[in-house]
């Protein structure tokens, strides 16, 4: 019946669950942590390598060229209401969690085995992400759409992340997920002011897949700058 009240009611379920375990897991834990910070902040620099900006860049051109979700599901919304068919639009926004989450444990097991190179994998599929919500005529288009951002998102959520382990040490690494995390942020902001202002004109495809190609191309470019030597010696360790 359309009641937000209970449906945002409902959510305190999960929230209480999830406050249960984190109090559950610090009360656990936090004299360990609390140990490990003394000592690393009492000793080393939080000086971070070119490399770490030089990642920073190449997520910032991947998330500038990368369709957001509420894109998606805004595009889905202009083609679905015509036939009273919105009712599926949350659906959609089911499809990319579900999706999402058995990419970011698989995503997770490959990049520790090959490192950072397996970024390129979700820099490539972003493409699609945003090709096929701006083809998109009818629901089987938006469909693909979501699948290719669960997949990118999935490995945004695990992947971009714990790379930023692999650029600086252990005691400035919050200080370095503030600068990632600050980035990343921007990128999507930009993006999706850019990809609305598209959406809105009704811009040419041929300038979609443009301007998604050029991005992407410029955070590999950046990714693979970023990575050099390690890629190599990952790759001979298997």
């Amino acid at each position: 019946s359309n009641n937000y009240t209970i449906t945002f009611a409902a959510l305190f379920i999960p929230y209480t669950i999830l406050l249960v375990t984190l109090s559950h897991v610090y009360f656990k834990v936090r004299s360990k942590v609390l140990e490990n910070i003394s000592h690393e902040t009492s000793s080393g620099s939080k000086s971070f390598s070119k490399d770490f900006y030089i990642y920073s860049l190449a997520v910032f051109a991947n998330v500038l060229g990368l369709i957001p979700a509420s894109i998606i599901l805004y595009k889905a919304s202009i083609i679905l209401s015509p036939s009273k068919m919105d009712w599926l639009v949350p659906i959609l926004f089911m499809l990319i969690q579900l999706v999402d989450a058995p990419t970011a444990l698989v995503a997770g097991i490959v990049f520790d085995r090959i490192g950072t190179i397996v970024l390129t994998i979700p820099f490539f599929l972003s493409i699609f992400a945003s090709l096929f919500t701006f083809y998109a005529l009818d629901l089987t288009f938006l469909v693909i759409s979501c699948i290719f951002y669960g997949i990118v998102l999935g490995m945004q959520e695990s992947v971009y992340r714990a790379a930023v382990s692999y650029y600086v040490p252990r005691e400035g690494r919050g200080t370095a997920y503030g600068i990632f995390n600050t980035v990343y942020g921007i990128g999507f902001l930009f993006s999706g002011t850019l990809f609305g202002l598209f959406l809105d004109l009704k811009a040419e495809l041929l300038y979609i897949i443009f301007y998604t190609t050029i991005m992407q191309i410029l955070a590999l470019v950046f990714l693979l700058k970023s990575v050099r030597k390690k890629v190599f010696e990952n790759l001979s360790s298997l």
